[in-house]
This record gives structure tokens, C-alpha cells and sequence, in this order.
């Protein structure tokens, strides 16, 4: 189950490598006979972790079951991407739509949804500054099975809808958006780290998810942790 599934999403993107890889995952598949099998739903963390994670402000906990952009957008939900044009998305850009999020639980500070002072920064130092504040973090619950990340694009919308859904109220709301570790290339091969945010900012763009360069610095473009198992599943 979980190795065709991997299979299928990657040969959605039609990108070459993508393919590459799903063919060398069919034939792992026909060589060990079976399939793994992912959990029915991804667990919560134990009661006393989700009250560690409290004490610190992380009182938003919401399961991820490794929905794609593309699932959320079948399922009404508003999400806007910047490379949207009359011809169809550009080939490069279709990995953004169909990689999954992670398969685990995922908790946020919702009152404090960035990382201080994270924004003007490009994605090297606010790789390194999330490091640090994973670091810090992990001290003060007293574990290190759980770690602070910068999630993907999938990652963070899903994060969004299930605020969304559980407390009606939006995140990402402002000119604002966080910076997410999705690596895609444009039409000419330049890297960008797409960006999710300004959440109904502009009228009838919904959640955005845009292109932007790693290099680049913005007072908009922050970074939002997010609290999640070390074992977690992708």
C-alpha cells in the first residue's frame, strides 16, 4: 500500500526523475512479493506530551494524513498558487501540487505562529535558526523524541484547513507567509522554496502558496515551526 501509493503520486508530477524513481519502486515491489502497510490513522501524543506542549504554547495539535495540495483543492478548499495561468500549470511547478504531507501529528503555537524575528532572512539562516529553536525547544519539554521543523507546502496548508476547521478562525491572515523546505525548480531551472500564506489578504485568492527564491529577503516571508515526532511517517 504505501510503496504503490508513493509510486503513483510520483508519477503524477511529470517530471523525469520523479518517474526514474517511481519505476525503481515498482520493481522493488514486484521483488518483495508485498507491500507496507500505513497505520489506519496517525496517532495523537501521549497525554502527558500534549501537556508539555501546552506549557510552551503549543496547544493547537492536529493529525496530517499526507494529503497533497491537489486533495485539498478537490476538496473545495480555496488555495490560490501564484503559477497559475490560461495554459495550465507549468510541468516544473506539478510537483508542488501532488507531494503528500507528512502522515503524523503536528502541533502549533497558534498565538505565535512564527519564529521570532525569522523574517528579512534568507532559507540558510532560517534553516539554521530553526535548528537552534528545535535545540531549545527539546530542553524544555525534556525529550527529543519530538523536533521543530520547517514543513512543506502540503504540510502547512493542511495545518491551516484544520486550525480552520477546529476553531473558525484563520491563520496567516496578513500579508504574510511562511517559508516552507519544498525545493522545486522553475521553467528555467532556477530553485525556489515555495511560500504559504496571506490567507483571503487579496479577494478570492483563498490560502496562497507562491514561488519565492531561497536567496530572497522580505519582511513577509517568515518561518512557522512546526512540533512533530521524530519518528514521524512521509
Amino acid at each position: 500500500m504505501a510503496m504503490r501509493w508513493v509510486e503513483t503520486e510520483l508519477r503524477k508530477t511529470g517530471d523525469f526523475y520523479d518517474k526514474e524513481t517511481a519505476d525503481i519502486l515498482a520493481a522493488r515491489l514486484r521483488h518483495r512479493g508485498k507491500d507496507f502497510q500505513l497505520p489506519s490513522s496517525p496517532e495523537m501524543p501521549s497525554a502527558e506530551l500534549q501537556t508539555q506542549l501546552e506549557k510552551v504554547g503549543y496547544s493547537a495539535i492536529y493529525l496530517l494524513r499526507g494529503q497533497s495540495i491537489r486533495d485539498l483543492r478537490e476538496a473545495q478548499r480555496p488555495i490560490y498558487r501564484d503559477w497559475e495561468n490560461g495554459t495550465g500549470i507549468p510541468v516544473p511547478m506539478q510537483k508542488v501540487e501532488v507531494l503528500p504531507s507528512i502522515y503524523s501529528w503536528v502541533a502549533i503555537n497558534p498565538k505565535h505562529f512564527f519564529l521570532y524575528d525569522s523574517d528579512r532572512k534568507t532559507l540558510e539562516q532560517q534553516q539554521a535558526m530553526m535548528q537552534k529553536y528545535s535545540a531549545e525547544l527539546q530542553s524544555q519539554l525534556g525529550t527529543d523524541e519530538v523536533e521543530a521543523v520547517i514543513g512543506g507546502a502540503a504540510d502547512y496548508t493542511g495545518v491551516v484547513f484544520a486550525h480552520l476547521d477546529a476553531t473558525n478562525s484563520r491563520l496567516l491572515t496578513g500579508p504574510e507567509y511562511t517559508r516552507t523546505a519544498t525545493s522545486v525548480e522553475g521553467l528555467r531551472g532556477e530553485p525556489y522554496r515555495p511560500v504559504v500564506g496571506s490567507f483571503f489578504n487579496f479577494p478570492g485568492h483563498g490560502l496562497e502558496v507562491r514561488r519565492w527564491s531561497p536567496d530572497a529577503r522580505d519582511t513577509r516571508i517568515s518561518v512557522a515551526p512546526l512540533v512533530v515526532p521524530i519518528s514521524r511517517a512521509r
